[in-house]
């Protein structure tokens, strides 16, 4: 007869891959950076980082340059990056630099490179009123 052992309470039997606990990185990006369609210039991006991040720790270039504006994410580990008025058509790159700091004053272990494409749609949705 087999024993089953018993996990003490909070853990798990499944291992957390590729993310260091001691790290501060980016660990997820939104809206997904291979879109079939590209998204609407006016698209706001969320990082999300393994450790709490305020706007005012948080360094970046944007290529083509574009003013933008760095605030709370819903959760105290997202940010979000908009552009002022809009981002230009095409392709735009987010580049998060390593100087960026956790709330506990970690730094970003690598930079983290994000691009956006966006467009206006080239056809009207199926919805939209025809005269």
């Amino acid at each position: 007869r087999r024993r089953r052992r018993r996990l003490p309470r909070g853990s798990s039997s499944t291992p957390t891959i590729g993310v260091d606990p001691s790290s501060f990185s980016v660990v997820s990006v939104q809206p997904n950076e291979n879109p079939t369609e590209p998204y609407l210039p006016i698209q706001q991006v969320t990082f999300t980082f393994t450790k709490g991040v305020l706007p005012t720790n948080v360094f970046y270039e944007i290529d083509p340059p574009t003013e933008a504006v760095v605030r709370q994410g819903a959760e105290k580990n997202q940010i979000i990056i908009s552009s002022k008025t809009a981002w230009k058509e095409g392709s735009t790159i987010i580049t998060l630099l390593q100087k960026t700091t956790s709330i506990e004053g970690l730094s970003l272990s690598k930079p983290s490179t994000y691009m956006l494409k966006t467009g206006y749609p080239r056809t009207a949705p199926p919805d939209a009123i025809m005269e």
